[in-house]
C-alpha cells in the first residue's frame, strides 16, 4: 500500500508544479475568474498543457485544499482568496412562532409537546424538533427527556423597552 502525500502544491521543477503555478496565475486574475466563475475542464486543461489527467488533478486537488476552488460534479469553481462564507439559516415558521410566544409570554414554563406542535403546524415530529434546536441551543427551552416535550427555559416575557 502506497502512502499519499500530505496536500500541498506539487514539488518545485514539476509538471505538475508548473500546471499549479498556472493555475494560480489564472485565479489570480479576478477580471478573468472571478469568484463564482468555473474554471476550464480537466479535458481542456490537459490539452493546454500537454499534461495527463492526474496532472491536472493533483494540481485542482492542491488549490482545492488551499481553499481557492471546489471541485464538484459540475466542474471547478473559483472561491476566491477567502472562501465564501455559509449564510446563517432561516428560521422555520415553527421556529419563528415558538420564539415569538416564548419572548411575548404565550408559553409559560409548562410542557410543550412536540405532538401537539406537529399538529399544529401540519409537519413532522422530527421537522418540530429540528425547528425547536436553536431555542434549546439559546436556552429558551429545555428538553423533558423521555416525554417528547420541552419546556420554557424563560420564566417571564422580555420587559419592554
Amino acid at each position: 500500500m502506497t502512502r499519499r502525500k500530505a496536500p500541498g502544491p506539487p514539488a518545485k521543477g514539476t509538471l505538475g508544479r508548473a500546471v499549479y503555478d498556472d493555475l494560480a496565475g489564472m485565479l489570480a486574475d479576478t477580471d478573468q475568474y472571478p469568484p463564482g466563475t468555473r474554471l476550464p475542464s480537466y479535458m481542456k486543461l490537459r490539452q493546454r498543457y500537454g499534461v495527463s489527467q492526474g496532472v491536472v488533478s493533483s494540481a485542482m486537488e492542491s488549490l482545492a485544499y488551499e481553499r481557492r476552488v471546489r471541485i464538484g460534479p459540475g466542474g471547478v469553481v473559483v472561491l476566491g482568496k477567502k472562501p465564501m462564507r455559509a449564510q446563517p439559516p432561516t428560521p422555520s415558521p415553527i421556529e419563528r412562532a415558538v420564539r415569538s410566544r416564548i419572548v411575548y409570554g404565550g408559553i409559560k414554563p409548562v410542557r410543550l409537546s412536540v405532538g401537539a406542535l406537529a399538529d399544529e403546524f401540519k409537519a413532522s415530529r422530527d421537522s418540530v424538533r429540528s425547528a425547536l434546536a436553536p431555542l434549546v441551543a439559546e436556552g429558551l427551552l429545555v428538553a423533558v427527556h423521555g416525554t417528547d416535550s420541552y419546556v420554557s427555559g424563560r420564566r417571564s416575557p422580555e420587559p419592554s423597552p
